[in-house]
């Protein structure tokens, strides 16, 4: 209503039928459930709203960390997302972020979302680099990788807010980096309200709750 924007609606039933990545490149964005195309749209300057979709089981076999993505891939002039209620669960990505990648001016929001068992070489919830990010009320848990950083690697200049969160209980294959990685570049995190990261693990120990670089 009011503008232009794309608003998609789900249920937790879905959540083994979606087959595919969802994939957003100069301004066109693709929702596949099934492994067919539910959503094909060209939406450029607007915003697409998921609300209440349980993402299970997609897969990145992209390698280069900062181009993967399990569920999505936003980046540079792509449609800004906001997902609501949803679940990102069993989502794995051969590089950075086995649910969500954002890179080079991605733009994204979580409101009141899980991920949980989602796995990666790194950052197995969320990588991003220079792209802008909002986690409020969300739950991190059981995210594991093979490398470095369990949930959020955040590089180049980003600016990220986490709101209410609980991040707890997740594992990196690595022993350095911690569960979520502030880089080098001029990246900028706000942590607002209750934000509660604790018990999670790195190889032969326990992990900085946050790494900065």
């Amino acid at each position: 209503e009011g503008g232009n924007g794309a608003v998609v609606v789900g249920a937790a039933p879905l959540a083994k039928e979606v087959g595919e990545t969802i994939d957003q490149y100069l301004g066109t964005c693709l929702l596949a459930i099934g492994k067919e195309q539910l959503l094909p749209c060209f939406l450029a300057s607007a915003v697409i709203v998921v609300e209440g979709v349980a993402f299970v089981g997609n897969e990145s076999t992209e390698t280069s960390v900062g181009y993967g993505g399990g569920v999505v891939q936003l980046r540079k002039n792509t449609t800004p997302a906001q997902f609501i209620g949803c679940l990102f669960s069993e989502n794995v990505s051969a590089g950075g972020g086995g649910a969500i990648a954002l890179r080079e001016g991605g733009n994204a929001s979580f409101d009141h979302c899980v991920f949980t068992k989602n796995r990666a070489a790194q950052a197995a919830a969320i990588y991003l680099t220079g792209s802008t990010l909002a986690v409020k009320d969300c739950k991190f848990t059981e995210n594991t990788t093979t490398g470095a950083v369990s949930v959020m690697n955040i590089l180049g200049v980003s600016n990220v807010t986490i709101q209410d969160t609980t991040i707890t209980g997740n594992a990196s294959g690595a022993a350095e980096y911690g569960t979520v990685n502030l880089g080098g570049g001029g990246s900028k995190v706000k942590l607002l309200g209750k934000v509660i990261i604790t018990d999670n693990t790195v190889k032969d120990g326990v992990a900085q709750n946050l790494h900065l670089q």
